[in-house]
């Protein structure tokens, strides 16, 4: 008898499981845009905005800082002639799929993507919105934007060659470690470029540490002590969530860090040549802008990336190190004087 209860049990907790699944699937199914022509925005006296952000982390903050700038440079404003909602998915997929099938739902007028995976959320509801992606990596070539006609936005492409270059002077580096998460897609294809830079180009050693997902990265981090002369941290946004913590692990083991972007080097990086990520989110907001004008489609705005990337150097961590900048590098780079407590100043 208890035999047959128990079984009972167990199939009734499979059904509300399967149903369960199914709801959420139909919720976020509900909001998924039938493929249709990508059509100019129609004229309207207030606008809806879905505004999807990847993470919390500052690079994403930065990008959409200068989005909204400069819609707003433009005369277009949150409370006037626009409704904007943000959504930060807090680095949860689940979340970003979800927002993202409710902005389907409720009819934005265009979307606004802030990071790669705020980028693939939007493109699996998205047919004909206009989409406007920031900061995402390998845009153009992404598998996840084939057969889509209605995204615009600017690219993320890490300098790396120049990162490496940079380095090498101010470093003296022979051994360089790099540091990614296991099984990100987009920190495995940038690992190409890693590899082409250090070892190709700049005859160095490369250790390559996928970090588990189950492992906080900076214990992955510390088992670097004595292998490596200078650790190169991706862009991938588990990374970027540790990356105060994978710092303080890799200075109490003497090792500095090369970032893939400036906000790195405000948090602890030695250096990097990067894009700013406030001008990416200005130039995203004056593709926004054009869309909202209702002259142009996503297709008459290709997908641009910055062409000035700058080279940031933290002379804190310069000091820490006890390193020299070559005269020609200290006249060139944007240096970082910080100081406990403070923040950053050019």
């Amino acid at each position: 008898m208890i035999g047959i209860r128990m079984k009972r049990l167990f199939w009734l907790l499979l059904l509300l499981c399967i149903g369960s699944l199914l709801a959420m699937g139909l919720r976020m199914g509900a909001g998924r845009e039938k493929t249709a022509a990508v059509r100019p925005i129609p004229s309207k006296a207030v606008y809806e905005i879905g505004l999807l952000q990847g993470d919390g982390v500052p690079e994403q903050d930065r990008m959409r800082e200068g989005f909204l700038e400069a819609l707003a440079g433009d005369g277009w404003e949150d409370g006037k002639n626009l409704h904007i909602e943000v959504l930060n998915g807090g680095g949860n997929k689940g979340a970003l799929a979800e927002g993202a099938a409710r902005f389907g739902r409720e009819r934005k007028d265009l979307i606004a993507a802030v990071g790669t995976e705020a980028a693939e959320a939007a493109a699996g509801v998205f047919q004909s919105t206009p989409v406007v992606g920031i900061g995402v990596l390998n845009f153009q070539s992404a598998p996840w934007l084939k057969g889509h006609q209605n995204f615009t936005g600017v690219t993320s492409l890490p300098e790396v060659v120049q990162q490496f270059a940079a380095a090498r002077r101010i470093l003296h580096i022979r051994r360089m470690g790099v540091l990614y998460s296991e099984g990100d897609q987009e920190a495995e294809n940038l690992l190409v470029q890693v590899r082409s830079a250090a070892v190709e180009r700049m005859g160095m050693s490369l250790t390559e540490v996928a970090v588990p997902q189950d492992q906080p990265p900076e214990e992955a981090a510390a088992a670097l002590a004595g292998q490596v002369d200078a650790v190169y941290i991706t862009v991938d946004e588990r990374m970027q969530r540790h990356f105060k913590a994978i710092v303080d692990a890799l200075t109490r083991a003497g090792i500095p860090v090369v970032g893939s972007d400036d906000e790195m080097v405000r948090r602890g990086a030695v250096l990097s040549v990067s894009e700013d990520y406030y001008r990416m989110g200005f130039a995203a907001g004056k593709a926004a802008s054009k869309l909202l004008s209702g002259q142009v489609v996503p297709q008459e705005l290709p997908i641009r990336k910055q062409s000035d990337p700058n080279l940031v150097v933290n002379m804190a961590a310069v000091n820490t190190f006890h390193l020299g900048l070559p005269g020609d590098l200290w006249q060139k780079a944007r240096k970082l004087y910080l100081y406990d407590g403070q923040p950053a100043r050019p």
